[in-house]
């Protein structure tokens, strides 16, 4: 007779994450959790969820960091002159939805561009929309394409005038997304490669996370379109 399965833990892939930045390898976990490490990355990506037996042991070595609220610090663009304090940083709390980067097609060697977005959950329904923007020398290393690694600790992302840090509802953090690149147009007479998809992004991410949005077209047997012989 096959024995049950305990009830899933909700809060599996926030726990991963917190067990990896805290220095512990998938293979670490997967060895503590008593699972093959395949189990831990599906886990970290939010693929699927452990049973509460299975995490226990990192329930006890990461509890008390499991009860704090996430949260992420920005940091803002200073002007040159102003005395660096604790001031230039920006405490956004909320779990994170997306976080995003883009890099424009410099136009010379020593003026690279790129843009970062991020959207975080303040509240059920309410949202922390972020921009940040590379000021600074961005990372030599690159990628066999010459890509700069935007996910790089490295990347001196700033935040870089009032503004580009809002609290929206889902409807409009929605609409500023659709039309975040044509605003990077008009305001920044920039363009950022592969920017225009930001709103599907969003999207995307907030009906992974349970929400609903309204207007999408569904795909189902009532209304596709019969192929013809």
């Amino acid at each position: 007779m096959p024995t049950k399965k305990g009830p899933e833990y909700e809060q599996t892939q926030r726990l991963i994450n917190i067990a990896i930045k805290s220095g512990l390898t998938q293979q670490e976990i997967a060895k503590l959790c008593r699972v093959d490490q395949s189990t831990v990355s599906r886990w970290k990506k939010g693929q699927s969820r452990a049973r509460l037996d299975q995490i226990k042991p990192l329930l006890k070595r990461f509890s008390d960091r499991m009860e704090r609220p996430p949260f992420q610090l920005y940091q803002r663009n200073i002007p040159e002159g102003c005395a660096p304090s604790t001031s230039m940083f920006l405490k956004v709390e909320g779990r994170l939805l997306l976080r995003e980067a883009f890099e424009k097609e410099p136009q010379s060697k020593d003026r690279p561009e790129a843009v970062r977005i991020s959207v975080q959950e303040v509240t059920k329904g309410r949202f922390a929309l972020v921009v940040e923007r590379a000021c600074g020398p961005l990372p030599r290393s690159r990628d066999k394409y010459n890509a700069v690694n935007l996910r790089s600790r490295d990347m001196p992302w700033y935040l870089q005038e009032e503004g580009h840090a809002l609290l929206v509802d889902q409807e409009r953090l929605i609409r500023i997304t659709i039309t975040f690149h044509e605003w990077c147009k008009k305001n920044w007479n920039s363009e950022f490669s592969g920017l225009e998809r930001l709103g599907l992004l969003t999207t995307l991410a907030l009906m992974k996370h349970g929400y609903i949005v309204d207007g999408l077209e569904t795909l189902t047997d009532a209304n596709a379109e019969v192929e013809q012989a």
